[in-house]
């Protein structure tokens, strides 16, 4: 059996103004509020596909551990935990606001008009902010 340590990561995700492109445009913004590390040893299974070079050539394959809650046995420290933070988080409501009423200026790049929703979920790195870095427009 293979023994790992996994992270059970909680994220508070909101919807950010990309820009005022096309009609304006929207992005997931998921800033970590904690976790915790959990050892675990289920027979999770891969997500593979191959990888292409910009030639459209085949140059190797990408392989990663598919870690969703519910690919773990029922008595895996990580169903537990995640249950722990889904009850502790479950009154949290995503609530939308209006822009101040007194600001009549545009929405601002990477702005949010929302509270956010709770995202919980197994991952095999700790919580960090997501994006690294604010999208673009191309």
């Amino acid at each position: 059996m293979i023994k790992r340590t996994l992270y059970v990561n909680v994220y508070q995700e909101e919807r950010c103004f990309g820009g005022p492109e096309e009609g304006g445009w929207w992005y997931s913004s998921y800033t970590p509020i904690e976790f915790e590390a959990v050892e675990c040893n289920c027979n999770l299974p891969l997500t593979e596909y191959p990888i292409q070079d910009d030639n459209g050539d085949y140059t190797g394959w990408h392989v990663e551990l598919d870690t969703w809650i519910g690919h773990h046995e029922d008595t895996c420290d990580s169903k537990s935990l995640f249950d722990r933070f889904d009850n502790k988080w479950k009154g949290f409501e995503d609530t939308w606001y209006p822009q101040d009423p007194n600001d009549e200026s545009e929405p601002r790049t990477g702005e949010s008009f929302s509270l956010g929703k709770i995202w919980i979920g197994v991952e095999s790195m700790k919580a960090s902010y997501k994006p690294e870095l604010r999208p673009m427009y191309s």
